[in-house]
């Protein structure tokens, strides 16, 4: 092991002769808006809070062994995985988990006391002791039951506590993603892993421990635009935060209900292998719309489901939707958002999406032809037809809902949106401001209380929910993020398919970086006036002034006909961020007290996961398909 430890020295010596080979990255360039005096002015000359950038010099040789490293996930180690998750219970995996991790004390314990954190190694000292014993061999996490929790930390981060602070990105191939100093620092948590001088003991660990994250890190991987360079900074953010801040915590606030949506997962960890993916030509485009579908043995309505702002199709918390409406009876499809780059790729008729009444149609038109197609291939299953949409996707399906009469190439029987925001331009603002919010922090700790936050995120979406202290800032600050990233993609994807000439920074498949950081630099506000104005205006007849992009993606425009549709319902927070002033006092003067489910709490999205809150929504559709819900239906 010792032998294999010393390679790893090589390796990243070798990789960073090439730095020093390769010379600085790319530049990173802007278009000067400093003399814009055109429409959404004042959005270009706002205040804005950069995200820290870094550097990945090593990107190229990075970005191969991603590739390398995603395929064998896909095509090896998750198949595997499944397999194992497959045969053997949850009841059996846990414990056998939790004994694997008990065997990480000399790593844990060990550097906590070289960084000084004497509580804390003495906490898994303690850990170690009672769970060896009374948790019998570390299967039972008796430690964690009298609040004694993990302190984990490895050499690496001995390592920057000794002085290593800044150290160049790599990913090594059959690795997982790291820097310099981790590589070097991974030497020494080999050589503090028991299991090591026990062959096959080892391996044996490895597998036990990566199984159960896999499934995790296969759909990561194929559910993002460019899964790359998310995990790269988030990776460095993790590392650089010396420790989670466990103090400012609130349990409540509309961002910090929200963030509850970030661990709404599928409850059967196997409802994604129920389910069948199939792919429909889509008329606006002519390529084929890749869909996924759950169908139930015996006849039942269908639903399809739209997901928020660049929401993909078998994210988590899609896929827990669809478990939601399957379990109550209804055979389920999904689709990708509009946002998303998978729809602006197959399925999109404009370049830049962001304008309701074009996204709208281009979802029903896709939605239609996913109902067309499961029909053809299960007819005699499907019943009856309702459009559920979440977030940006709730406002889609209630212009979907609009334009039914107008276009018959797709009818639904029911409409149901979740928590849409009523008015897109105020809904992008507060996004923008939420961005924003670190410009309230003290400018001398900014950087460092941003990368703290970014290190709870992914603690939180790793399930550390219960040991996170986020304060409502904070939240609202990552909320502001994920949207942001989720913008990039959506640049991204417009730039491959027509460059307007906006973005300055030259990029290539194998260097992004830099042009990644140029395209932060655009807010909601900014992208709607540099990318999507000039598109509409291209488009004659679209509009006929610049206000019109976000007066018509208004909702209360269709007032008159959501009014007077009974077959249209809502589901909404009262202190949802993205409702302006007037929107809940307005959802209840359209749709009235039969048509609507109206909560104090929950956020933007927060109470998916309330039980209650779910069976009002699943009996909400009931009424408005004129039926009692479906139930126990057998899988087919």
């Amino acid at each position: 092991m010792l032998a294999i430890g010393m390679r790893k020295v090589r390796v990243t010596l070798l990789l960073s002769a090439c730095v020093s080979a390769a010379g600085c990255s790319v530049p990173v360039e802007r278009h000067d808006w400093s003399q814009y005096d055109g429409p959404g002015a004042e959005h270009f000359r706002e205040p804005q809070y950069e995200l820290p950038f870094h550097e990945d010099p090593l990107e190229p040789v990075n970005r191969i062994a991603y590739g390398l490293n995603t395929a064998v996930v896909v095509g090896i180690a998750e198949p595997i995985s499944s397999g194992w998750r497959q045969i053997v219970p949850q009841e059996v995996r846990t414990p056998m988990a939790r004994a694997a991790d008990n065997l990480e004390f000399p790593r844990r314990g060990l550097n906590n006391l070289l960084q000084g954190r004497t509580r804390e190694a003495g906490d898994e000292t303690a850990r170690f002791a009672i769970n060896s014993t009374a948790g019998v061999l570390g299967l039972f996490d008796v430690a964690a039951e009298k609040g004694i929790r993990p302190a984990d930390t490895d050499t690496g981060m001995t390592l920057r506590q000794a002085g290593w602070e800044n150290s160049v990105y790599l990913t090594l191939p059959f690795g997982m993603p790291g820097t310099a100093r981790d590589v070097v620092g991974g030497v020494g948590d080999t050589l503090l892993d028991p299991t090591v001088y026990f062959f096959p003991a080892a391996p044996i660990k490895g597998f036990i421990q990566g199984a159960e994250r896999m499934d995790a890190i296969e759909r990561f991987v194929t559910t993002q635009r460019d899964a790359y360079e998310i995990s790269r900074r988030m990776y460095l953010a993790r590392r650089q935060a010396k420790s989670l801040d466990q103090g400012a915590a609130s349990n409540e606030g509309p961002a910090i209900e929200t963030l509850a949506y970030a661990a709404l997962a599928p409850r059967d960890p196997g409802f994604d292998l129920r389910g069948r993916t199939h792919r429909v030509r889509v008329a606006a485009t002519g390529r084929k719309l890749p869909y996924d579908v759950w169908m139930h043995s015996e006849p039942a309505p269908l639903v399809v489901l739209l997901p928020g702002f660049g929401g993909h199709r078998e994210s988590y918390a899609n896929m827990a939707m669809a478990e939601m409406f399957f379990d109550a009876g209804y055979s389920v499809a999904t689709i990708s958002s509009a946002a998303n780059f998978e729809f602006m790729r197959r399925a999109a008729s404009i370049v830049h999406p962001g304008y309701a009444p074009i996204d709208a149609a281009d979802v029903f038109g896709a939605a239609g032809a996913v109902c067309r197609d499961i029909e053809q291939r299960d007819g005699d299953r499907v019943t009856r037809r309702a459009l559920i949409g979440v977030s940006f996707g709730g406002g889609h399906t209630l212009f979907a809902a609009a334009m039914a009469d107008r276009d018959t190439t797709a009818s639904f029987d029911a409409y149901l949106a979740i928590c849409p925001p009523i008015q897109f331009a105020y809904a992008a603002k507060k996004l923008d401001d939420y961005y924003n919010t670190p410009l309230d922090f003290p400018e001398a700790e900014r950087d460092a209380r941003v990368i703290a936050a970014m290190k709870k995120g992914a603690s939180l979406a790793m399930g550390g929910a219960g040991r996170v202290g986020l304060s409502e800032q904070e939240a609202a600050f990552l909320i502001g993020l994920s949207y942001r990233m989720a913008l990039h993609d959506v640049i991204w994807t417009a730039r491959e398919r027509h460059d307007t000439g906006v973005l300055k920074t030259e990029w290539n498949a194998l260097a992004r970086a830099s042009a990644s950081q140029e395209i932060f630099d655009y807010s909601m506000m900014k992208y709607a006036y540099a990318f999507l104005l000039p598109e509409l205006e291209a488009r004659k007849g679209i509009i006929d002034r610049p206000a019109a992009m976000f007066i018509q993606s208004n909702l209360r425009l269709l007032e008159g006909t959501l009014r007077s549709r009974d077959n249209v319902g809502v589901a909404f927070n009262a202190n949802d961020f993205l409702m302006a002033p007037g929107d809940a006092a307005w959802l209840n003067r359209v749709f009235g007290a039969s048509r609507l489910i109206a909560s104090e709490r929950g956020g933007h999205l927060g109470n998916l996961g309330d039980d209650a809150w779910r069976a009002d929504v699943v009996a909400m559709l009931g009424r408005l398909l004129d039926e009692e819900a479906p139930s126990d239906k057998r899988v087919d």
